[in-house]
């Protein structure tokens, strides 16, 4: 359970931001999106706590399976509305809050949280037409939700599915969005399987076996391609994981 104490760690280790993920349901009706109070006054507190730290914080729609698994035509109408009202809910409960909460739509939507699956140029679709249903929703709330900082994602949160497939949403406020990545590569280091042990870094082959799936090069060339897919382009970068 967080407590305060933890985030005056995190300050004191040097860190200036935080994301706080967010299970919403079933802390909020499935079907009109009301926030249960007591969750609610939760989340705020553990917010409050971030922010007396002078941190920069982050809170998403976070593991929601009856959003993630399911960006298929079929559910796209009654998912972007479901999607909507719930941010509509999160950014009126969080209206009076400054500049230094941010608002991210999403987390790693995937069919059927099968990982094993290729996506396809619907799931991409439907990706995209969540992003554009949180920055609709936050943006109607006005007040300090306008100048807010929002964040969309890639699907399943993969800078190369991004990179191909992603739709920059349309925002009515300039220069408050940012696109939020995950990044576990190489995998075999970060996430490998149980007794694999790898070194990360051509400086480290003499100790060991170096990652076969990526080092210093690959790390490079991917984030160039971000950086003039995004940031050169006037939008923020967020590296969620």
């Amino acid at each position: 359970k967080t407590t305060r104490e933890m985030l005056k760690k995190v300050k004191a280790e040097g860190f200036n931001a935080v994301r706080i993920p967010v299970r919403w349901v079933p802390h909020a009706d499935i079907n009109t999106m009301t926030i249960d109070p007591l969750w609610l006054a939760r989340v705020k507190e553990v917010v409050d706590w971030a922010l007396d730290e002078q941190l920069m914080v982050i809170i998403n729609t976070h593991h929601e399976s009856w959003l993630e698994y399911y960006p298929f035509k079929s559910r796209k109408t009654e998912l972007t509305g479901k999607l909507k009202a719930l941010w509509t809910n999160i950014a009126n409960a969080f209206a009076s809050y400054g500049g230094r909460l941010a608002f991210a739509g999403t987390n790693e939507v995937n069919a059927k949280g099968n990982w094993g699956l290729t996506p396809t140029e619907e799931n991409y679709d439907v990706q995209n037409a969540f992003n554009q249903a949180f920055i609709d929703a936050v943006r109607a709330t006005g007040g300090n939700n306008l100048s807010r900082n929002l964040i969309v994602q890639t699907y399943r949160c993969n800078p190369t599915m991004g990179l191909s497939n992603f739709t920059v949403p349309t925002d009515p406020t300039e220069h408050r969005l940012s696109v939020e990545l995950h990044y576990y590569d190489p995998y075999s280091y970060c996430s490998g399987s149980e007794g694999s042990y790898y070194y990360w870094g051509n400086a480290y082959a003499d100790k060991g076996t170096v990652t076969p799936d990526g080092n210093e090069r690959s790390l490079a060339s991917l984030f160039l391609q971000l950086r003039k897919a995004w940031w050169d382009k006037g939008l923020g970068v967020v590296i969620g994981e």
